[in-house]
Formats: C-alpha cells, sequence, structure tokens
C-alpha cells in the first residue's frame, strides 16, 4: 500500500514483470480450477488407460465439465515390443460409439459432449502416425513425440525442424508434452522451442488453431511455466491436459492449473 502497489499473488512473485504490472494495475486475475470446462487429452481402455469412454465421461460430468477429450495413442506406440496404441479401425469405431454417447446426452437435454481425437505420434521426420483420412476424421490431433531416444540422439536443429514440420500438417491441432521431460527421470530431448512457438503463433494469427499443450502430470509438467508467459505473448494458445490414463488422473488437471 504504502509503495501504491497491486498485491501481487505469491505465484507471480518470479521477477518476470510483476512489479510493474502492479504498478500500473495491470495484474492478470489467475486462472482457478472452476475456469476450465474441460480437457482434451485423455486415454481409455483403446490404448493405455484403465477406465472405458462412460466411466471417463461420468467422472468428467462429476467435475462439472462441459466436454472431455479423449486421445488414446495411435498405432505406432509400443512399450517393451507390445503394441500400446490402437489401429486405425479401431480407432475410428471409437469415433462412432463417441456420436451415439453424444447424441444420447443430447436427447437427454445433458449438457455434455465427448470429444473425439487421438495422440498420434511424430515419427522421428516430423510426418504423423495414421494417414491423414483417418487423422482428418478426429476432432482433434495431439501430436506427440514419444521415440525418446532417436529425438535424444540428435541435435537441437534436426528436432526442431521435425516438430515445424507436424505442425505444418494440416490436421495437427495440439503440439503434446513438448519437451517429453519426465521430472527427476529424464531430461527432454533438445529443441528450440521459442522458434517453434514462434511458428505457431503465425498460424494462430492466419486465423489456423495450433496449440501448445500444458501436461499437467505432476511427472510432466511440460510444458515449462516459463514458456507459457511467452507463449501468451505470442498469443499461443495454451491447452492444460491432464493426460489422465484413469478417472482418478483427471484430477492432475489441478496441477496444470497451480
Amino acid at each position: 500500500h504504502h509503495l501504491g502497489l497491486d498485491w501481487v499473488p505469491p505465484e507471480l512473485r518470479e521477477d518476470m514483470g510483476e512489479i510493474e504490472a502492479a504498478q500500473e494495475k495491470t495484474l492478470p486475475r489467475l486462472v482457478m480450477p472452476t475456469d476450465l470446462k474441460g480437457s482434451f487429452h485423455n486415454h481409455t481402455i483403446l490404448s493405455d488407460g484403465v477406465a472405458t469412454l462412460e466411466q471417463m465421461a461420468a467422472a468428467a460430468m462429476d467435475m462439472d465439465w462441459e466436454f472431455l477429450g479423449i486421445a488414446d495413442h495411435s498405432s505406432l506406440l509400443k512399450i517393451g515390443g507390445r503394441q500400446i496404441g490402437a489401429d486405425a479401425e479401431d480407432m475410428l469405431e471409437q469415433g462412432y460409439q463417441i456420436r451415439s454417447l453424444n447424441e444420447l446426452w443430447s436427447d437427454g437435454g445433458k449438457n455434455f459432449r465427448l470429444l473425439h481425437g487421438a495422440e498420434c505420434d511424430i515419427l522421428a521426420d516430423g510426418t504423423l502416425d495414421y494417414d491423414e483420412e483417418t487423422r482428418r476424421k478426429l476432432n482433434h490431433v495431439v501430436a506427440s513425440v514419444h521415440q525418446l531416444p532417436t529425438w535424444r540422439a540428435r541435435d537441437e536443429v534436426e528436432n526442431t525442424e521435425a516438430l515445424i514440420k507436424a505442425i505444418e500438417d494440416p490436421t495437427m491441432t495440439i503440439l503434446g508434452h513438448p519437451t517429453g521431460r519426465i521430472l527427476q527421470g529424464r531430461d527432454g530431448y533438445e529443441v528450440d522451442l521459442h522458434s517453434v512457438l514462434e511458428y505457431m503463433s503465425e498460424y494462430n494469427a492466419n486465423g489456423t488453431l495450433k496449440a501448445v499443450e500444458l501436461n499437467a502430470s505432476p511427472y510432466r509438467l511440460d510444458l515449462d511455466w516459463r514458456l507459457c508467459k511467452r507463449a501468451k505473448e505470442l498469443n499461443v494458445p495454451v491447452v492444460i491436459n491432464p493426460d489422465a490414463h484413469s478417472i482418478k488422473g483427471l484430477g492432475d488437471i489441478d496441477y496444470g492449473v497451480m
């Protein structure tokens, strides 16, 4: 009060312009969990989740969400030599199930819907898993890197160019866990995310949605918080996703808000 500053919430005390904003009375209102009406990146038993569509939807409704995006893994993903991702045929069948459920809720006056997406692997050359015809039938595509040994063996320039190629794909909607890091587990691959965000900004300026994920899993928290600020400056939407593989996992959205 003595300094004529607006009170700065603890979350903003990072020496990143909050003092000036407090002087100018332009501090932003912090996002609250109740502001979120859904999320786009969640898994079911079709890939490596442990809950069905109906179970995940019921849990989302209990959270007062208006939508839940399903993004099961594409066919390329394997763990220990075992295929985890869904074949294109099974992925499209899931779309029929989602449409049936949405029609059921709509007829019953329920303000809720499932969005049918997929978490498509970004291949080493920047192309996306599944054929384009399959991807065009989805509501959204979360494009993510999972072949970490290949990406970590390359330099920043190669990885950045591959991500930019993935962004150029017309079906790509959201860049998932952008660095691939696991906190206290592994570093992410080398990439110039400033250049990636600037490139995504150009698409958004021209009316084409290209969003970046803040993966809210406490093991990831990826996008890094400092780059969230840069994304906002560039008008690149930041999508907070729990990357839930279970009903309980939906609650990880709170870590993303924090």
